[in-house]
């Protein structure tokens, strides 16, 4: 697929008061993967030991803010100075606010500078190439790219523009970083004097990855939506009910809602058997989503490993409430928590991502 890795691996040499936890959120990533790059057994680490640290860590051309940080902070962590911060990212004061994406680099109009999960293929199409031209005008001998590595473009697919459809909520710095832009570059290709946008409008872009900036005919479901009803499975063997608040499975409860907090039933199916009918069910299911088209590829290369939270019997909380006829009703936990990792497992396998 030649997805984005690790290129290399670079060294940080452990000062006097630094954690595992510290040099991950510094580098932009987890505990688990210093522990699993040093052959480290705990969290345990001491002054002047040098630990590895892969290069995709410190190479993203954007950093997203976490709490702590500020503008000099990030400058020095990536050997830049807080004026060209700055200047890339727009900013009119040193402020920053946590989740705000910054880039780290400016791209120039003829290169694609390599982000997170982008792959060769979709590069390609986004600016109009082939593969093979890429490889070319890079000296690839393989479809193997790495995060934060910079592919010529060459001067036609350098041209290459794509529309992006504001919506509610957008804004211009927003949407030049989302495509690799300066907010000079947006605005000068758009002849914009401010940084008043509104929803509906349509601005010339570069092309972004996965063809989600094209322009969408009317009624045509953002990526990201999905029609559920597209997802009911039947299965041989698997008794398939469908009472009003279904469906259900085998069995369906006696009850149609939960009655109080500690009313509770027993089901009758064996576990081994309900193992191997939700067996049948999930491979049935991924057989449903494989027939349906991607929503996009934003995600391929992406593995996911999703835990719903709740294992055995154990509900949860359960919340009392009131349904819009005003009647007491209650919110079971595990129910939420099982509907909505079911929902994004479908999701993530849409827009490209494999899933566990």
């Amino acid at each position: 697929m030649g997805t984005a890795l690790a290129a290399q691996w670079k060294t940080h040499k452990v000062q006097r008061g630094e954690s595992l936890y510290g040099l991950a959120r510094r580098y932009g990533t987890s505990v688990a993967n210093l522990r699993q790059w040093n052959d480290l057994t705990g969290d345990h680490i001491t002054i002047g030991q040098v630990l590895k640290v892969a290069q995709e860590a410190s190479e993203d051309p954007v950093y997203v803010v976490v709490r702590g940080d500020n503008l000099t902070k990030i400058a020095q962590r990536y050997d830049t100075t807080v004026g060209r911060l700055r200047r890339i990212n727009d900013l009119s004061s040193d402020k920053i606010y946590i989740g705000q994406k910054l880039r780290l680099r400016d791209a120039e109009r003829n290169i694609h500078i390599v982000e997170r999960g982008d792959a060769l293929w979709e590069i390609a199409r986004a600016y109009g190439v082939t593969v093979q031209e890429l490889k070319r005008l890079n000296n690839l001998r393989g479809d193997r790219i790495y995060i934060g590595q910079e592919l010529r473009l060459g001067s036609q697919a350098a041209q290459m523009t794509a529309v992006y459809k504001v919506k509610r909520g957008d804004n211009l710095t927003e949407i030049a970083r989302l495509h690799q832009m300066s907010l000079s570059e947006l605005r000068k290709l758009n002849n914009l004097r401010g940084s008043i946008i509104h929803p509906g409008q349509e601005l010339q872009v570069r092309p972004i990855l996965g063809d989600m900036s094209r322009q969408r005919d009317p009624g045509e479901e953002f990526a990201g939506t999905l029609d559920w009803n597209q997802l009911n499975i039947k299965v041989s063997g698997v008794r398939r009910l469908s009472p009003g608040n279904g469906p259900y499975y085998y069995e369906k409860p006696s009850a149609t809602r939960q009655k109080n907090r500690n009313y509770c039933e027993e089901s009758s199916i064996n576990p081994r058997v309900c193992y191997q009918h939700a067996t049948k069910l999930l491979q049935a299911f991924d057989k449903k989503l494989a027939g349906l088209p991607p929503l996009s590829q934003r995600f391929a290369g992406w593995h996911f490993v999703l835990d719903p939270g709740h294992g055995g019997i154990d509900p949860g909380a359960i919340v009392r409430t009131t349904d819009p006829e005003g009647k007491a009703t209650y919110i079971v936990e595990d129910e939420y928590a099982y509907d909505i990792a079911l929902r994004v497992y479908a999701l993530l396998k849409l827009h490209g991502a494999t899933v566990t």
